[in-house]
C-alpha cells in the first residue's frame, strides 16, 4: 500500500473536507471521458489505438498480480507482459509520458513481478534484473538521481542490482532480496528504514545498499511498508525503520536502522514465526501456516482488525478470522483472501475501500466481508487482492478486476481493448474513470495529510 514517509501521518478532516468536491469530479470526468472514447473509438489516437494490444483477461489472466499504488494499478498478466493504468503525474505508468491514463497501457515484457506503493514502480524480469520508474525525490528509483525534476517515465535498469528474486516498493523507498539471501535497499531512509544502519537528514541513497543483517543471515521474503520494512529470516520475522506505531513489533516505540526480530507477543520471550508478511503504511500484517492473521502497530483507523483502535506494540491475533490465504496491507486499512474465494476487509473505510457498500462512514475495527457488484451477495471466487492507498483491488477466477473504493465494487476490464474496438461499455468507462479521478483525490488527500 502512496512521496513519501506521510504514509504513516494523518488525520481525518482532510479527506472528509474533500469528498465533496472527489465525488463530483468523479462524475464530471466520467462523462467527459464518454465523449472522448465515443469520438475516438475509430481513430488511430495513440491513448486508445493499437498499442495497447489486447488486454482480454480471461482465463489466461487467472494468475496474474495486481499493484495497487496512489491512484493507479499495475497488472502483471501470465505472459509476463506489464499493464498500467490511473494517474500518471509523476510517470509512473512508465509508458514514457506523464498523462494520465484510463485504459491500460503496455509498459514491459518478460517480467516476472511487480510492486507498487506510492508514486513510483518496480519491475522484476526473468533474468534476475531490476526495473523502476515514477517519482524519485528520494532516490527511489535507483539511478543515481534524487530531488525535484529526477522522475523517470519509463522503466530504469538498475544494473549494480543482479540475481535478484524478490522486491517490493514503499512509499519513498525500495527493496530487493538476492538469490544469495541478502536484501538491498534504496531510496529514503529519514527513519532508517534502509536498514543500512543510518537514518535522518540526509540519510536517502539514490542507489542500492545493504541491509545489515547479522552475518550468516539468510532472508527468504521482504515487504516494504510506509516508512517501515518486513523480512523473513529462518521463518521468523524481521523488521526496521519508523516505529512510531510499534509497526516493527519489537515492544517499543524506537525507530531502527537496522532489523530487530518481530516479538511473538507481549512477554517478550517467543518471537514470531512460521508466517507470510505484508507492510502497510504504518501497521504490519502476519498470515500464519494455519491460516490466522496477526497484526501490529498504527491502529488509529482500526487497521489491525482486534476490536479496538490502541496500537499494538507486538503482534496480536485478527479473531475470529480463520482460513486465510493472502493478506495485503494498505495506507490504513487491510484485506485478508480466506480459502474459500471471499474477501475481508477492516480499518479505514471513509472512500469506502472497505467494499461492504458504504462510504464515508466510519472504520471498521473488526473484519467485514466484501459484498458484491450487485450488493445482494457477498464478493465470491477471488483468486487475488491488493490493498492501496484510497482503494482496493481483487482479481477473480474469471479474469475480470473489481475495484473496491468511492463506489461499489466494480468490475474494470473483462474485455478486448485494441484499435478495432468500437467503443467501451458504460459500465467499464465510469469505473475506469473512477480510478483515474482516485489519482487526483488520494494526491489532495496525501498533501493534505502531510502538513
Amino acid at each position: 500500500m502512496v512521496t513519501s514517509t506521510a504514509k504513516t501521518g494523518g488525520g481525518r478532516n482532510g479527506p472528509k473536507a474533500i469528498i465533496a468536491t472527489f465525488v463530483a469530479a468523479i462524475m464530471i470526468f466520467s462523462v467527459l471521458s464518454l465523449v472522448a472514447l465515443d469520438s475516438d473509438s475509430n481513430n488511430n489516437d495513440p491513448e486508445f489505438g493499437s498499442d495497447h494490444g489486447d488486454m482480454s483477461l480471461g482465463a489466461e489472466f487467472t494468475t496474474a498480480t495486481i499493484a495497487a499504488g496512489m491512484g493507479y494499478t499495475l497488472m502483471l498478466k501470465s505472459d509476463g507482459t506489464v499493464w498500467a493504468w490511473g494517474g500518471n503525474a509523476n510517470g509512473q505508468l512508465g509508458d514514457g509520458t506523464k498523462t494520465s491514463r484510463t485504459v491500460p497501457v503496455h509498459v514491459m515484457s518478460d517480467v516476472t513481478a511487480i510492486s507498487a506503493c506510492s508514486l513510483h514502480s518496480l519491475a522484476l524480469k526473468s533474468d534476475g534484473t531490476v526495473w523502476a520508474w515514477g517519482w524519485n525525490y528520494h532516490g527511489q528509483v535507483g539511478d543515481g538521481n534524487s530531488g525535484a525534476g529526477a522522475d523517470k517515465s519509463t522503466p530504469f535498469k538498475i544494473s549494480s542490482l543482479t540475481d535478484v528474486v524478490a522486491i517490493s516498493a514503499g512509499s519513498g523507498h525500495s527493496l530487493a532480496l538476492k538469490s544469495d539471501g541478502t536484501v538491498w535497499a534504496w531510496g529514503a531512509n529519514t527513519n532508517g528504514q534502509l536498514g543500512d544502519g543510518t537514518n535522518g537528514a540526509g540519510a536517502d541513497k539514490s542507489t542500492p545498499v545493504q541491509v545489515l543483517f547479522m552475518a550468516g543471515v539468510t532472508v527468504t521474503s521482504i515487504s516494504a511498508g510506509g516508512t517501515h520494512s518486513l523480512a523473513l529470516v529462518g521463518g521468523e520475522v524481521w523488521a526496521w525503520g519508523h516505529n512510531e506505531f510499534g509497526q516493527l513489533g519489537d515492544n517499543s516505540t524506537i525507530d531502527r536502522n537496522r532489523p530487530v526480530r518481530v516479538l511473538g507477543g507481549a512477554s517478550g520471550d517467543t518471537y514470531l514465526t512460521d508466517v507470510t508478511i505484508s507492510a502497510g503504511g504504518g501497521h504490519s500484517l502476519a498470515l500464519k501456516s494455519d491460516g490466522t492473521v496477526y497484526a501490529w502497530g498504527d491502529n488509529r483507523f482500526g487497521q489491525l482488525g482486534d476490536g479496538t483502535t490502541d496500537d499494538c506494540l507486538t503482534p496480536v491475533k485478527i479473531l475470529p478470522l480463520t482460513g486465510v490465504t493472502a493478506i495485503s496491507a494498505g495506507n490504513d486499512h487491510s484485506l485478508a483472501l480466506r480459502d474459500n474465494g471471499t474477501v475481508y476487509a477492516w480499518g479505514n473505510n471513509e472512500f469506502g475501500q472497505l467494499g461492504n457498500g458504504d462510504i464515508g462512514t466510519d472504520f471498521k475495527k473488526s473484519p467485514v466481508q466484501a459484498i458484491g457488484f450487485s450488493e445482494t451477495g457477498y464478493l465470491t471466487d477471488v483468486t487475488a487482492i491488493a490493498a492501496g492507498y484510497l482503494g482496493s483491488y481483487v482479481l477473480k477466477s474469471d479474469g475480470t478486476v473489481w475495484a473496491l473504493g468511492i463506489l461499489a465494487p466494480s468490475p474494470l476490464m473483462s474485455l478486448a481493448v485494441d484499435d478495432k474496438d468500437d467503443g467501451l461499455p458504460m459500465m467499464l468507462i465510469i469505473a475506469i474513470a473512477v480510478i483515474a479521478i482516485a489519482g487526483i483525490g488520494a494526491a489532495a488527500w496525501f498533501f493534505m495529510r502531510k502538513k
